[in-house]
């Protein structure tokens, strides 16, 4: 009775969305990260460009969401990643160690590895910039994860 419980329950919030997000700062062995152009589907942000990652599902353990959204948007298989900063209901993590092909879901358009020097020639949000210093631990503005 409880397994029927369990999976009911699953079945019941598998595809409800909460307000938590999750991203990840993928980076390669050039030590570039992985940004992403959202599509028109994302009407508040399209054009613009992203982080892997998103909204985790209610009663969604934080890591197996972010692998979950990033398997999604990338067809790509994280392994370990590192909590590195939070802000708000943004919770960013860090990691190498990924495996596969970059395949996009309809939600974004495209994709680059770039540096974090290029980053900044990229439409992409203020606080995703700041969690990617964070990331490569770049001392631009003596910023660090206390003061972003």
């Amino acid at each position: 009775m409880k397994q029927l419980f369990e999976n009911w329950r699953h079945y019941i919030l598998e595809d409800m969305d909460s307000d938590q997000i999750r991203k990840v700062i993928l980076i390669d062995d050039e030590n570039r990260l992985l940004i992403m152009k959202s599509s028109d589907m994302n009407k508040k942000h399209a054009g613009e460009w992203d982080l892997p990652g998103g909204h985790i599902h209610e009663g969604e353990d934080d890591i197996d969401g972010l692998k979950r959204e990033v398997k999604e948007e990338t067809t790509l298989d994280i392994t370990n990643p590192e909590k590195i900063h939070e802000e708000g209901r943004i919770k960013f993590y860090k990691t190498s160690q990924y495996r596969g092909t970059i395949e996009l879901s309809e939600e974004h358009t495209e994709h680059k590895w770039v540096t974090i020097q290029e980053l900044d020639s990229y439409t992409i949000g203020a606080k995703f910039v700041k969690a990617a210093k964070v990331a490569l631990k770049t001392d631009d503005d003596s910023e660090t994860d206390n003061n972003l």
